[in-house]
This record gives structure tokens, C-alpha cells and sequence, in this order.
């Protein structure tokens, strides 16, 4: 399975795009991040923006790809790493209060760095804190930004954009979008209680791993997230890709699901696509120009000044 940053395709950044490493600061924590503009944008162009989401394994690099081609048309894309992964800051603990001070008036402490552990809300709250910067970038119309997610990312740009109406256009790739089921949710609410009575680490981050995936799901703070239960909410034109051979959930669930849902309100521009004969990794290497043209078909329809729809 594809969860390295280093399996991707090197990065060609044309002479008509500049990248700029920075720091979002979300609720504290430092997420490496890196802006991808056109080199000829002026800071009072107001040229539309895109918040871009890694899923889960992945980081601001392994959807970088997807950065440039926005920036080649004149769009300004911001990724981030979330927190805990690659080189954004992860929670860090103090494991013990009996601080220590040495001879020079240094305070020591034990400390623990929280790492690769996936929870959504955070994810969320990183999310909306790279809208923030990116809404506030010299250059950037903050009324024509979308929203772009792969994967777990996915599902938080489905959340977010369903809940800022900032944003004007969404487009998700493999999202994992699904309901929760019974099953799901009571597990969820047994891992809570375990937390909140101190019978298990409060960040488990070795105790709920999946086979092949890099990292662990923070499964009790799975019981009360739901991207789909937001769909209400959408006023975003959503473009939500899928693969034909996705062995990681069921996207009649998922994607599927968003679409159908979507559909039957008949209030926004919606549009499903099921790329054939890839996986869920595949999105990213044989599905790639298919996926990222669509999406940049998507939001030069949906951010341009006069949209038409």
C-alpha cells in the first residue's frame, strides 16, 4: 500500500509557479505547510483558492501534484500536513508534574510527543485553521475558494466544506465518507469510556491499528463524526471521485452515497465519477490526470468570478 511520500513521482514545479514553505497554526500547533502560486500574481489579483488534504499515511508533499496543476492556472493552493505527521508538531504530553530545575535554573520535564495517531477532529480543526490562512493569503479572492480531500482527507473537506460557506466548490478523490454503522459506534463509545476512566492511554497510538496503513484511528473520536450527516448542509457545487476497484470501504456507502444524497436535493451542481480499473492508491499514479483534471475543469467552472451554475 501506498502511505510513504517518497512512492510518488517527483515533483516538477514549472517557472509559472513558485512554492512557498510556511507554517499554518492550528489551536497551537505548528503544520508545515507550503503555498503554490503563479509567479506573475499580483497581491490585489484576488485569484481563487484551494485548501488541499492529504488522507491518511500521506502529507503536504504526496498531494502536491494536485497543488501544481492549480497553480499552473492561475489558482493559489495551500497543503498542510496534519498534526503528528511528517514534520507539523504532534500533542505533546507532560508525563509526569514533578518538574526538575538544575543548577543553571533549567526546568526538565518528561515529556511524550503524541505522533501518526488519526483523529478527525482535529483533522477538521486543521482543516479550517489552513482555510484561515489561506482566505487571508495577499493575492487570494476570499469568497472563491474550494475545497479539495483525498482519502480520510476527504471526508474533512466533505465536512468542512458542508459547514463554511466559504467555500464555493468542493471536490473529493477515494473519500471515505460513510455513516458509521451500529457496530462502528458502539466499539467507539466502549474506547471512550476506556479513556475517560484511564483504562487504556488516552492516545492510543498502538492500539487500533489497521494491517497496511501507517499510523492509528483515534476510534473513540470516530462515535460522533459523520461527514455524511452534514450533507444538509452543502451549498457547494461537489465533484466526488471514486475507484472501481476501492478494497478499502464500500463506495456505494460512501462516495456513492454523498452523490445520491446530493442528487435528490437538486439544489447544486453535483457530479459522480467512478474512474475504472484502479484501486484505491491508483487514484494517484494511473488515475492522476483523469482525477486532476477533473478537478481543475471543476474549479475554474465553479471559482471563476461569474460561475455557471
Amino acid at each position: 500500500m501506498y502511505t510513504e511520500e517518497d512512492d510518488y513521482a517527483p515533483l516538477r514545479v514549472p517557472d509559472t509557479v513558485e512554492m512557498i514553505d510556511t507554517s499554518v497554526w492550528s489551536d497551537g500547533y505548528r503544520l508545515e505547510a507550503t503555498l503554490f502560486r503563479p509567479t506573475d500574481l499580483a497581491d490585489d489579483t484576488g485569484a481563487p483558492g484551494v485548501v488541499v488534504s492529504h488522507g491518511w499515511g500521506g502529507g503536504k508533499n504526496s498531494v502536491a501534484h494536485y497543488a501544481v496543476r492549480f497553480a499552473k492556472a492561475g489558482m493559489v493552493a495551500l497543503t498542510f500536513s496534519h498534526d503528528g505527521w511528517y514534520g507539523s508538531s504532534g500533542r505533546t504530553l507532560l508525563l509526569d508534574d514533578d518538574l526538575t530545575v538544575d543548577a543553571k535554573g533549567n526546568t526538565h520535564a518528561d515529556i511524550r510527543v503524541v505522533r501518526e495517531l488519526i483523529d478527525p477532529w482535529n483533522w477538521v480543526r486543521n482543516f479550517r485553521a489552513a482555510t484561515d490562512y489561506l482566505a487571508t493569503e495577499p493575492g487570494v479572492d476570499p469568497t472563491r475558494l474550494g475545497a479539495w480531500g483525498t482519502s480520510f482527507g476527504g471526508g474533512t473537506a466533505f465536512y468542512c466544506a458542508s459547514t463554511d460557506d466559504r467555500f464555493k466548490a468542493l471536490v473529493t478523490q477515494v473519500a471515505f465518507l460513510a455513516s458509521p454503522g451500529a457496530d462502528i459506534r458502539a466499539f467507539a463509545r466502549m474506547r471512550a469510556g476506556e479513556i475517560a476512566r484511564g483504562t487504556i492511554d488516552p492516545f492510543p497510538t498502538d492500539l487500533d491499528g489497521i494491517p497496511g496503513l501507517r499510523g492509528t484511528l483515534n476510534v473513540a473520536r470516530m462515535q460522533h463524526y459523520d461527514p455524511l450527516a452534514a450533507v444538509d448542509r452543502l451549498a457547494a457545487p461537489a465533484l466526488i471521485m471514486d475507484a472501481e476497484k476501492e478494497a478499502l470501504f464500500d463506495i456505494s456507502a460512501s462516495g456513492g452515497r454523498a452523490h445520491e444524497l446530493l442528487s435528490a436535493r437538486g439544489d447544486i451542481d453535483v457530479h459522480y465519477d467512478v474512474i475504472p480499473d484502479i484501486d484505491h492508491y491508483g487514484i494517484y499514479f494511473d488515475g492522476f490526470a483523469r482525477s486532476s483534471d477533473a478537478a481543475l475543469d471543476w474549479f475554474e467552472t465553479h471559482l471563476s468570478p461569474n460561475p455557471e451554475h
